[in-house]
């Protein structure tokens, strides 16, 4: 994952099929990287409890104001990331903000990489439609990487 050792300038998004090798792959990356990932599994939110997600949003950024100089940019892993659409319903707005941190920390401010895994094809058109756009495409073992132009 060359890409987690460069200066963050674009989320990455992994896609593919359930069993396809995307939990192994943020198994490496989490194993590989322990100290700087901050991981979150959308799958332990239910959906009458993602309610508070500026409080993640000012936890992220309270983080990320606090890394010492010098140390490697953090990696942000936001696992079943199609549940995030679920915010939609309950505060676009907020899920419009976190959307924006992403795009900010990696693209204006370089402050940290944000990796978004999912199974469901259906999150490239619907990040697309916010302002999202695939830039580049790899396929690794069943799983499609792909950079999200922002």
């Amino acid at each position: 994952m060359d890409h987690l050792n460069r200066k963050p300038t674009v989320p990455l998004l992994l896609l593919g099929p359930k069993n396809s090798g995307k939990s192994a792959l943020l198994s490496s990356i989490i194993k590989q990287e322990k100290p700087r990932v901050l991981y979150l599994n959308c799958d332990f939110f239910p959906e009458d409890k993602a309610t508070d997600l500026m409080a993640v949003i000012d936890t992220y950024n309270f983080l990320l104001e606090n890394i010492p100089p010098g140390q490697k940019k953090p990696i942000i892993v936001i696992d079943e990331a199609n549940a995030l659409t679920l915010w939609k319903r309950k505060d676009a707005v907020a899920l419009k903000q976190l959307l924006e941190f992403f795009k900010r920390s990696c693209k204006e401010i370089h402050t940290a990489h944000i990796v978004l895994a999912t199974s469901e094809f259906f999150l490239v058109s619907w990040l697309e439609s916010q302002g999202f756009d695939e830039n580049y495409k790899s396929w690794d073992e069943g799983v499609r990487a792909i950079i999200l132009k922002v």
